[in-house]
């Protein structure tokens, strides 16, 4: 073997045990959490949730649509309390985490204990 080929083999092995261990530290893990959602009282048939939500809302809550950056009045809200799903009411983040992210969505760094649950999503980039 020579010396490119014998170079070019542990560079491949590194380059491979690097993109495992990335994969795994960033890969998301679905967080599983009480949610109102799951209550049959919220298991609405399509025409009720448009009934019940705006345009704008329902393509958010039901289609997993995203609203355009900057354009949610929670931006720019200030006041201290609790931020409450515009679906069921269901209690999501406190005021005392929320922070400017710059991204033009409300943003958080922590939900309330129990209110989030998470999915994996490859939408926007499939690995």
């Amino acid at each position: 073997m020579t010396l490119s080929a014998s170079v070019l083999s542990r560079r491949s092995l590194l380059l491979a045990a690097l993109a495992g261990v990335s994969r795994d530290l960033w890969w998301p893990r679905p967080v599983l959490a009480a949610s109102k959602a799951a209550d049959p009282q919220w298991d609405l048939s399509a025409d009720a949730w448009r009934e019940r939500l705006s345009p704008e809302s329902y393509d958010v809550l039901r289609n997993e649509g995203t609203e355009r950056p900057f354009t949610s009045p929670l931006n720019d809200e200030k006041r201290s309390g609790i931020y409450h799903c515009a679906g069921c009411d269901q209690a999501l983040f406190s005021s005392e985490a929320k922070f400017d992210s710059g991204t033009g969505w409300p943003s958080f760094w922590q939900p309330l204990e129990g209110a989030i649950a998470t999915k994996v999503d490859f939408k926007l980039i499939i690995p």
